[in-house]
């Protein structure tokens, strides 16, 4: 322990904590182009997904009725004469489904701008749905059964065609309607009391989700996509039936009440969200900093080798790079190989330059042993979400141990005191 008393521990413990303060503020500025770089991904998949549609979310069928109030107005004048003045207002009755089935068949794509890409989809969606026309008759209220409009809410964005509505077996072209002085897609026509049939097959294209809003008082929805990494609890009810492999998905829905407010569908996930998986790694850099500086620091108090605080400095600087090139190479190479570059790249450079500094051979292969313990781990860590929390606390204790272990005889209170020259005989 020669070596590390003339400095005394004390001084180099404050000079490892001070670069270390160093180096972890190189780490946030790296950390900060992390999120520069990830605010330019969310851009460019913002108008990927805008370029394609957007979000599909579609609610309907709906039959809009046109009503006709009329009512007299009695009007008693100063005389005791009376007159009466005929009064009309223009009202609206919406008639949802009873029953509404829906099916459809999803291929997606990746699209790119630049380096980065985003899922978007194309395909059909199939609609049926039976409406019960029954609105009792009320004194003034005349109900214009010929006059309805049958429509849809959806943005015309992501349709690729003009929807064909056919309502009770007649083929309509759908257009662009006015509805309580909003635009809707849809169709004039006439309805007749009771039952009403509908149905129509959509061409559509969007990104980002697919969602439905369940009108009907029984409403039944199957989807089939190419799309193997769906996310179904983004909406309010997940499907009764599913079936996930690497080929795509298939799904159904069953929902017994209509629910305006809420929504059935999926949200296209990415397997593998390379940002995220970034700032998981970011999460465990201090680590690179602290357990390298814990290896050189027992090195120093047990093999016998003297450090600058220049060769501590230029070690972690080492290790910090690493995650710089982790974020360059991975934007353009798959991340299992970005990682396996620059893991080599930095542990080697570390464990290198350390047997040239302290002309030690030895030192520098364990360096390189601790570094692939490392990263085998932080590698494990990202790949293991759900498990990757209680890997750290594990590996945090493991290291502690292991620190306790390789210096529980060390006597820290006589570290740096001479001891007194032998008395002659």
């Amino acid at each position: 322990m020669k070596k590390i008393m003339m400095g005394g521990v004390t001084a180099k413990l404050l000079v490892m904590g001070a670069v270390s303060g160093l180096l972890l503020a190189g780490l946030a500025c790296i950390r900060g182009q992390l999120e520069s770089r990830q605010h330019t991904y969310r851009h460019a998949k913002d108008e990927i997904e805008r370029a394609a549609g957007g979000d599909f979310s579609l609610a309907g069928p709906y039959i809009a009725v046109p009503v006709t109030h009329t009512w007299y107005q009695e009007t008693v004048y100063s005389d005791g004469s009376r007159s009466k003045e005929k009064q009309t207002e223009e009202l609206t009755e919406f008639i949802a489904p009873v029953k509404g089935t829906y099916a459809a068949a999803l291929k997606s794509d990746m699209r790119t701008i630049g380096i980065y890409s985003a899922p978007v989809f194309t395909g059909t969606l199939g609609m049926q749905a039976e409406f019960m026309v029954e609105l009792p008759p009320k004194q003034g209220y005349e109900y214009h059964l010929d006059s309805a409009q049958l429509y849809i809410r959806t943005d015309r964005l992501n349709l690729s065609q003009h929807p064909v509505f056919t309502l009770n077996g007649t083929a309509y072209e759908s257009d662009i309607v006015t509805v309580t002085g909003k635009e809707r897609i849809g169709i004039l026509c006439a309805v007749a009391p009771g039952r009403n049939t509908f149905s129509t097959d959509m061409v559509l294209r969007g990104a980002g989700s697919f969602m439905v809003t369940p009108v009907a008082k029984q409403t039944v929805m199957s989807v089939a996509s190419d799309w193997n990494s769906p996310n179904f609890t983004s909406c309010d009810y997940l499907p009764v039936v599913r079936d996930i492999s690497a080929e795509g998905f298939t799904a159904r829905w069953e929902v017994p009440y209509a629910s305006a407010d809420t929504s059935i569908g999926f949200t296209y996930v990415q397997p593998v969200n390379l940002y995220k998986q970034l700032e998981r790694a970011f999460t465990y850099g201090i680590l690179f900093i602290i357990v390298p500086f814990i290896v050189l620091f027992l090195s120093e108090l047990f093999a016998g080798v003297s450090l600058h605080p220049v060769n501590y400095l230029l070690s972690g600087a080492a290790c910090v790079i690493f995650f710089l090139l982790l974020l360059a190479v991975s934007e353009h190479l798959p991340f299992a190989a970005a990682y396996v570059l620059g893991a080599c790249g930095s542990s080697l450079l570390v464990s290198l330059y350390l047997a040239a500094v302290t002309a030690k051979l030895k030192l520098g292969a364990m360096m390189e042993g601790v570094f692939v313990l490392l990263y085998a781990y932080l590698f494990f860590s990202l790949k293991s979400e759900d498990y990757a929390f209680l890997m750290g606390a594990l590996f945090a204790f493991c290291i502690l141990a292991a620190v306790m272990w390789c210096t529980r005889k060390v006597d820290w209170s006589r570290i740096g005191v001479r001891k007194a020259p032998a008395e002659a005989a």
